[in-house]
């Protein structure tokens, strides 16, 4: 079988992150082939984040595409904990919208909240928007990815732009999306481009 293909772009504007998603094959596993990172700020970086199969969980509850918070089941008896780990602040959700996948920053979760359930109640979004832009249905699939398995490559330059080629170096897990984020630390031009391929495991 011939080899599946995707175009990696995102380009970031001034202290936020933009970010790429690629979807999930439920046979192979994805692996960024090449990457080219183009930095105009000492404070520009990549972050890769990969998903896991115990961090998939669902939606709650339906969100509006004007909502600002989410709710996803959790672990039976406990709050705000997924197959045994707490979720908190600087943990990431990816969730599955109606225009697609959509990564976040949770910035902070209801230690209120009921048993059974996460509930985010605060969220740095990015790609610029305020709101999650798109609705959430009842039982969407999303994943918690947790700080400590997102890293991070740093790309910037203070006196100058340049392109640095990775090959090779990352890879998602199979059957679950990953995703890659630039952030652009200053009003200058920062972005990525690359290839993804998807391969037997």
């Amino acid at each position: 079988m011939s080899a599946r293909y995707i175009r990696i772009k995102a380009q970031s504007s001034a202290n936020q992150y933009d970010t790429f998603v690629i979807p999930e094959s439920l046979t192979k596993q994805a692996i960024v082939r090449q990457l080219g990172a183009y930095a105009g700020n000492a404070g520009d970086i990549v972050k890769f984040f990969a998903c896991r199969a115990y961090g998939k969980t669902t939606c709650a509850s339906a969100v509006l595409a004007s909502g600002t918070t989410i709710t996803l089941d959790g672990d039976a008896g406990v709050k705000n904990t997924l197959n045994g780990i707490a979720v908190a602040a600087a943990d990431f959700v990816l969730c599955m919208t109606a225009s697609g996948w959509q990564l976040n920053e949770i910035a902070g979760v209801n230690a209120g909240g009921a048993d059974g359930a996460i509930t985010i109640n605060s969220i740095t979004f990015y790609d610029g928007r305020s709101n999650f832009g798109a609705a959430i249905a009842e039982d969407a699939v999303c994943y918690i990815i947790w700080a400590e398995d997102a890293d991070s490559l740093a790309i910037g330059s203070k006196s100058t732009t340049t392109a640095q080629d990775y090959q090779d170096f990352f890879n998602g897990y199979l059957g679950q999306p990953c995703a890659l984020a630039i952030y652009g630390a200053a009003a200058a031009d920062h972005y990525i481009t690359g290839t993804a391929e998807y391969v037997d495991s």
